[in-house]
């Protein structure tokens, strides 16, 4: 399983303990989860309380994931005021140190979940939830001013650095990028990795009924050859070059990973997962969403409603200005300021590299339609749970998320029967649901 860990649970305390001048004994250990990785807070003896971090598997390529974070952290320290925690402990090579996976120990920060604060506001307190928006664009705005030489992720420019790393200074280098979508499989297994090597190999995944299509195949194939050569024009364009400078991405800057002062809620304590940390080309981070400033979905919703009530109107108000304070303030971000005005459906000038048929454009519009519904309806269930984009969430929460995530199930089906295309009958409406949700268990 993609969250199942097996190391050597006394070791990591005892280097918990170890981690912390003065401390002999462990008081207390609370296990969490932290997206990417399994964590416990672990209260000493000295009063002392450090957090114990061991990444999952999917949370990017083993030995490099944890040395790109600690470097990355010191590195933010040194150069920008954005809080970090201070790093007692760490390793990054999972079959010679005692606790058996790669750790990070580190000191707890202090303050409470913005997610936490903002479900205690409501929606008279926008100055709130703006003063807070700002601050994360305060601190984001320091990140995008570093200069970096390349793309990749930051490690220590010591004797073992990756190779072909490129140099920042005499500390630091820019190497392998250990982001989740570059970073192909985790598996340490040698025989996994000749398979995952071996040529030919068709690496999926893929719906059952489909693959054996041998037309379907050959569409993939031309499709993503035509993609290829039209990536190749696009990143060559000045359009693209001018907003492509590498840029340090802020980490997941979700209300779930940002700590605040529970007495001053517009100070930012700390940031959590920030394996997302990355130098990227700066559209990239200019596109990335953040959800304190994602919209309802009222096309959707006046489908639903004869009128729209007013609780709803007033929520979608709030996260307008949300929205407006966010974009106000990335605009004036060194490199992604003009990206965030990025048009993806600008034209650029040069030869047409791929025109496809009437046919195809009709059965390309159905899919984006289909996967745009698929989005927006998990859009949706991540913000009514508040749950990971992966469906994920706290097992302290389950209890109290799992009648929200039925109910909704219930009523997603309701609304599929009841608005379905005149042609479609009620199993197929049902069908099309099936197709789209996201995750198991309904």
């Amino acid at each position: 399983m993609a969250r199942e860990l097996c190391f050597n649970f006394d070791a990591l305390l005892e280097e918990a303990v170890l981690s912390s001048e003065g401390a002999s004994r462990v008081v207390e250990c609370e296990k969490t989860e932290r997206g990417c990785s399994r964590v416990f807070i672990v209260e000493l003896d000295n009063g002392a309380k450090v957090a114990a971090k061991l990444p999952y598997r999917f949370a990017g390529p083993p030995g490099l994931t944890v040395r790109s974070e600690v470097a990355t952290v010191q590195y933010v320290r040194e150069k920008t005021s954005v809080p970090v925690p201070n790093i007692l402990s760490w390793s990054s090579d999972a079959d010679t140190n005692v606790v058996g996976a790669d750790y990070i120990i580190e000191e707890v920060m202090p303050g409470i979940l913005l997610q936490d604060a903002w479900a205690s506001w409501d929606e008279n307190d926008d100055a709130l939830r703006i003063g807070c928006i700002q601050s994360i664009a305060r601190l984001v705005e320091e990140l995008c001013g570093l200069d970096f030489p390349t793309f990749g992720s930051i490690y220590f420019n010591t004797s073992d650095r990756p190779s072909g790393a490129v140099r920042i200074d005499d500390t630091y280098c820019i190497g392998p990028h250990c982001g989740r979508l570059h970073s192909g499989s985790s598996d340490r297994s040698a025989a996994r990795l000749r398979l995952l090597t071996a040529p030919g190999l068709q690496r999926g995944p893929f719906i059952a009924h489909n693959f054996l299509d041998p037309n379907r195949q050959d569409r993939h194939r031309r499709l993503i050859d035509n993609y290829m050569n039209t990536l190749k024009t696009i990143i060559n364009t000045e359009a693209v070059r001018s907003l492509s400078h590498p840029t340090l991405s802020p980490p997941d800057c979700h209300k779930a990973n940002i700590l605040v002062d529970p007495h001053d809620t517009m100070k930012i304590t700390g940031i959590l997962k920030r394996q997302s940390a990355t130098v990227d080309p700066a559209f990239v981070h200019a596109t990335a969403s953040r959800d304190f400033t994602r919209l309802l979905d009222m096309e959707g919703l006046e489908k639903k409603f004869d009128e729209i009530p007013a609780e709803v109107v007033e929520i979608q108000t709030a996260a307008w200005r949300c929205a407006r304070t966010w974009f106000a303030c990335t605009r004036e971000m060194p490199k992604i300021g003009n990206a965030v005005e990025l048009d993806p459906k600008a034209q650029i000038a040069g030869p047409v590299l791929y025109s496809p048929s009437e046919d195809e454009v009709e059965g390309f519009d159905v899919i984006a339609d289909e996967r745009q519904d698929g989005r927006q309806l998990k859009l949706g269930l991540e913000t009514v749970l508040d749950c990971e984009t992966d469906g994920w969430l706290e097992a302290s929460k389950w209890e109290d998320v799992l009648p929200k995530y039925r109910m909704f199930y219930e009523a997603s089906r309701h609304y599929c029967v009841e608005e379905r295309e005149d042609h479609q009958s009620e199993s197929d409406a049902l069908a099309e649901l099936e197709r789209l949700w996201p995750w198991d268990m309904h």
